[in-house]
């Protein structure tokens, strides 16, 4: 989102702002919403700037001509999104709760947040969740709330692209590799360290953002067989993928952890690699394919079992379920549930 000063002076038609998909006579918008006030080098929040926000989404709506009644609204995070669309009067919104709350309460109080996400839920229409665990969660701030499990999905064509023909890079060792935002307090680093320490054989390859001077940094950038790749592309992301012998998703036990629908659980499979979750019963679902830990020694010894034993006849399994998680099967089902059947 960009700051309210920078924003001031864009027009509803400014690309900056929005990207709209014409289809079959509908139109998808997703807006770029200001927020914050840039003073210098510091962004802080004003007092009024919800009340501003507010005003800008009106005026945009009426730029646009879009009619409250008829458009369908799907917000992400209540922190951010309700006292800002409270007042609009919107006839259809839904919610997609995506996350547990530790990951998009920004810091704001517990108690704070549920309320605020209590009162859009009696609101909407209806909730999208992305786990069994949200949908519970959302069903005890309303028992009345019509929740669908919509779980993440992959853009199968954007993460493969030519990765699965292309020659994959080859260090001439075995590859332990993580996809994601690795600096944060969910990902369990000490296990990690633990895993490169016990494993030296391997590389452990980290693909994600890392700031300059994070913990992470300090802790796995000493190992001589750990590899911090940063950020990259995401059209680059299946090349490191397709690199990897096993793909790891390593968890902090917690409400969060058992409440996280993982993408890289797809992203791995989509290239038939092994994956070994960690605290993360929702990847449970996909059997025999996968393997969840909740300790630390079956986590280490699972690496070496999987790397040295995984069943080739299960990369096809891997890849076929990736393929079925699409974008494109999930914009099904929400259409599903958006549009009543005749």
């Amino acid at each position: 989102p960009p700051t309210l000063s920078a924003s001031l002076t864009w027009r509803p038609d400014d690309p900056r702002i929005r990207s709209a998909i014409e289809a079959d006579g509908n139109s998808l918008v997703r807006i770029v919403f200001p927020r914050g006030l840039k003073l210098g080098s510091f962004k802080t929040k004003i007092i009024a700037e919800t009340f501003f926000q507010n005003a800008w989404l009106k005026n945009f709506l009426i730029a646009e001509k879009i009619e409250r009644d008829d458009v369908v609204v799907i917000v992400a995070n209540p922190r951010f999104w309700w006292p800002v669309i409270r007042n609009i009067g919107f006839r259809r919104l839904y919610y997609d709760c995506q996350d547990h709350r530790d990951a998009l309460s920004g810091g704001m109080r517990a108690e704070k947040f549920i309320a605020l996400e209590a009162e859009m839920v009696r609101w909407c229409e209806g909730v999208f969740a992305t786990s069994k665990a949200l949908q519970e969660h959302i069903l005890e701030l309303d028992k009345n709330a019509d929740v669908h499990i919509v779980p993440n999905a992959i853009d199968w064509d954007a993460l493969t692209g030519r990765w699965l023909t292309e020659k994959k890079r080859d260090s001439g060792r075995k590859t332990v590799g993580l996809v994601g935002s690795i600096d944060h307090e969910w990902v369990d680093r000490d296990l990690i360290h633990k895993a490169a320490l016990k494993y030296p054989e391997f590389d452990f390859v980290l693909v994600g953002p890392i700031a300059e001077m994070s913990p992470t940094r300090a802790q796995l950038g000493k190992a001589p067989n750990v590899r911090l790749i940063g950020r990259v592309e995401y059209g680059e992301v299946g090349g490191w993928i397709n690199s990897f012998d096993l793909g790891i998703i390593p968890f902090n036990e917690g409400d969060l952890a058992r409440a996280t629908e993982p993408i890289k659980a797809y992203e791995y499979m989509a290239f038939g690699k092994p994956v070994l979750a960690h605290n993360l019963p929702e990847v449970e679902k996909f059997g025999d394919v996968v393997k969840v830990t909740y300790n630390d020694d079956d986590f280490l010894a699972a690496i070496k079992e999987l790397i040295e034993k995984d069943a080739p006849d299960l990369a096809k399994s891997r890849m076929e379920i990736a393929r079925q998680n699409s974008c494109e099967n999930r914009a099904r089902q929400i259409l599903d549930s958006l549009i009543p059947k005749p």
